[in-house]
């Protein structure tokens, strides 16, 4: 009777020996099946393959890390991450893979699902365990400089640029990035760099030297490469009809009134194809401008009508308007003087805008921290502290503190630093497109001098904190802010030292003080 039940066991065994062994090796076909699948191509089938397995019990860290490799292959960034995501968390990658390329495909696929917070967390994560991955140090450049932090991104870009400096892509980052900061000379460099290795980025690498060389009023230069855009035909109504507006207007400053014409006529014709019209305005208006100056009135007048249905308060449009029919009407002859072109520097447009600049913004900085501290907590070393005491902040007041304040400190010992220097605080104004202070940077008071109280003169003053120099663009749109809100005098105090661009605009403004790093320190270290 024994020896029969232990016969009976031993077949059993031998029965499942046997259904593992099928089952297993016909995984083994069914994955080399996907392998050949994917080699030759077909992706979507490979996919389908791999997912049979995974649903059929074969959850092996090999079969995840093939799935997402595929999945990166056919865009399906979502399920990529998924499967990576089962591997990070497990701990389990497969026996030929290290965590650290687990992990550059996870920022990866934060990268391509937009995701620009995650992907910026996992690549200062990255950088802690390799600082010389120059794919790591690109990316995260760009992604400092996508929340204008073009500093640092730039200093990444010349860490990448000296293991490749001749690779095409990271000279016309480093070119953008310049033209971001403020200093159309660098970028300039750069870009002439990269158009010399081929990179054309469909046509945008002509377009943005044509606007340096436009600006520094090198129009015959301007004229080689707006032109070559339009060669290049790019997908990009803007564009080209931008090409075609600075085209005309370097005939215009060339005395080619024809040519000029002809160019601000087919700027239009690309204007109307774009759902913003502010350029078509300013077209419309300097070609009737250049008309009337050329005894033209008659064209000019149609032009002037034109602008006048698309806004009726469109700088001085009804005036001419009324001015020119009345003249013509009189038999009397135009007055001299009466109309002026619209002057622009695009590169000011730009510097607003930023070329570079993320749509998705996001607290870098509390992201930066928060990384930091992650890495260092699993790196098991001891995480230091971003938070200070208010006795601390009060009695050791340095312009590094200042800088390393909790947004709340900051303000709050900025009106405490406002009514040191003889101020009553009025109200404090937020504006449109001020990113500094929405990141907790910047703090503005609309304020009255104490002495002078009864007068009531308004001053606008502002307390940023900046990591980097203080960039042109900054001290611009405070000027803007001024005449938009008719303040008469303005305070501008900084953190950090001003760039050389951003001194070019400081000598204009005498009617604003500008203080810098080194004046603010002194001013600190009266505050008890």
């Amino acid at each position: 009777m024994v020896i029969f039940v232990v016969v009976v066991v031993l077949i059993i065994l031998f029965l499942i020996f046997l259904m593992f062994l099928r089952l297993f090796s016909g995984n083994n076909l069914k994955l080399k099946e996907g392998i050949r699948l994917e080699a030759s191509g077909k992706y979507y089938d490979a996919l389908s393959t791999y997912d049979y397995l995974l649903q059929n019990g074969f959850s092996v860290p090999e079969l995840r890390w093939k799935i997402a490799n595929v999945c990166m292959k056919i865009n399906n960034y979502t399920r990529a991450l998924k499967e990576l995501n089962v591997l990070q968390q497990t701990g389990q990658g497969p026996s030929n893979v290290s965590v650290y390329a687990i992990n550059k495909l996870i920022a990866e696929c934060y990268l391509r699902l937009n995701k620009e917070k995650e992907a910026f967390f996992s690549f200062v994560e990255l950088l802690k365990f390799n600082p010389d991955d120059t794919w790591v140090l690109f990316e995260l450049g760009k992604l400092y400089a996508g929340q204008a932090m073009t500093g640092k991104a730039i200093r990444l870009f010349e860490k990448c640029l000296k293991s490749n400096p001749n690779d095409p892509e990271l000279n016309y980052y480093m070119a953008r990035a310049f033209l971001d900061f403020g200093d159309s000379e660098k970028a300039l460099q750069f870009f002439e760099k990269t158009a010399r290795l081929r990179f054309f980025d469909h046509g945008k690498v002509n377009y943005y030297l044509g606007v340096i060389y436009f600006t520094q009023k090198k129009y015959n230069l301007a004229l080689q490469h707006f032109p070559q855009v339009l060669k290049l035909r790019p997908n990009d109504n803007n564009l080209l009809s931008d090409s075609h507006h600075y085209i005309a207007l370097s005939y215009k400053e060339k005395g080619l009134i024809d040519e000029a014409v002809i160019n601000f006529e087919k700027s239009q014709v690309y204007s109307e194809l774009l759902t913003e019209k502010n350029l078509n305005k300013k077209s419309l208006y300097n070609e009737g401008v250049l008309l009337l100056k050329n005894g033209q009135y008659d064209k000019a007048l149609e032009k002037f009508y034109k602008v006048k249905m698309m806004d009726y308060k469109y700088k001085d449009v009804e005036k001419l308007i009324r001015i020119i029919n009345t003249s013509k009407k009189n038999g009397e002859k135009m007055p001299d003087g009466l109309a002026n072109f619209i002057n622009e520097n695009p590169l000011t447009t730009i510097l607003r805008r930023g070329i570079l600049y993320s749509k998705n913004r996001f607290n870098i900085n509390l992201v930066e921290r928060k990384a930091e501290r992650y890495s260092n907590v699993i790196s098991g070393e001891p995480a230091e502290s971003n938070t200070m005491s208010k006795s601390t902040v009060y009695n050791i007041l340095s312009v590094s503190n200042f800088n390393s304040m909790t947004s709340k400190q900051f303000k709050d010992l900025s009106r405490k630093l406002i009514r040191s220097i003889g101020f009553y605080i009025k109200s404090e104004p937020k504006f449109t497109g001020d990113d500094e202070y929405i990141d907790g940077n910047a703090i503005n008071f609309h304020s009255y001098n104490i002495k002078n109280i009864k007068n009531k003169v308004d001053y606008l003053i502002t307390v940023r904190r900046y990591k980097d120099m203080v960039p042109e663009l900054s001290v611009s749109r405070f000027v803007e802010w001024m005449e938009e809100g008719n303040y008469k005098y303005g305070i501008f105090m900084a953190s950090s030292a001003f760039s050389p661009q951003a001194f070019k605009v400081i000598h204009l403004y005498p009617n604003v003080k500008f203080i810098d790093r080194g004046g603010l320190s002194r001013i600190l270290g009266r505050i008890s």
